[in-house]
């Protein structure tokens, strides 16, 4: 294969990532790993417990001891579970 063949196909390689990581949010990225981990729970054979030390921790007892800018970090990364089911991820053709 020349090697103006394997240039061009590396470009538009390179394109075409570029263009998905465009359309790519946080909000994505955060949907699939939250399903991701709701469908690796299923695959667990025992059933979690809560040790006697354990604490509830909810939004407003992290924010509380944050400083200012972790506070306004914590808060735009705030993220609550999609409602619908998890993405189907494109073959990258590298099978």
């Amino acid at each position: 294969v020349p090697d103006g063949h394997k240039s061009m196909e590396a470009e538009a390689i390179g394109k075409r990532g570029q263009a998905f990581l465009e359309d790519l949010s946080m909000e994505r990225v955060y949907e699939y790993m939250y399903h991701l981990i709701v469908e690796y729970s299923k695959l667990q054979d025992f059933k979690p417990t809560l040790p006697p030390s354990a604490q509830a921790v909810c939004q407003e007892s992290v924010l509380c001891f944050a400083d200012p800018k972790q506070r306004q970090s914590l808060q735009k990364s705030a993220v609550f579970p999609s409602p619908s089911p998890p993405c189907t991820l494109l073959s990258s053709g590298f099978a």
